[in-house]
């Protein structure tokens, strides 16, 4: 396992390039973090929840480690 510094160092090196917020980006999407994660059968529901919980996980680490390129991932899925 990676020390804290090094997990940090790899988010910000991995979030300067364009193409590769695309890819957070579209990775943040596949878990559907941004949605309800409700359903009205259970096991859907914890499978939802399951799902949305990493990208939470996502979110929080790229919040820590690169808050200027996490903003500007959201800005160019939002603007563009």
């Amino acid at each position: 396992m990676s020390s804290p510094e090094t997990k940090q160092l790899a988010i910000q090196n991995i979030m300067k390039l364009e193409d590769n917020r695309d890819f957070v980006w579209e990775l943040l999407q596949s878990t559907r973090v941004f949605e309800s994660m409700f359903d009205t059968d259970p096991m859907k529901h914890a499978f939802n929840a399951g799902r949305r919980d990493v990208g939470l996980n996502l979110v929080r680490d790229l919040k820590k480690a690169s808050p200027e390129f996490y903003i500007k991932m959201i800005q160019e899925h939002i603007d563009g």
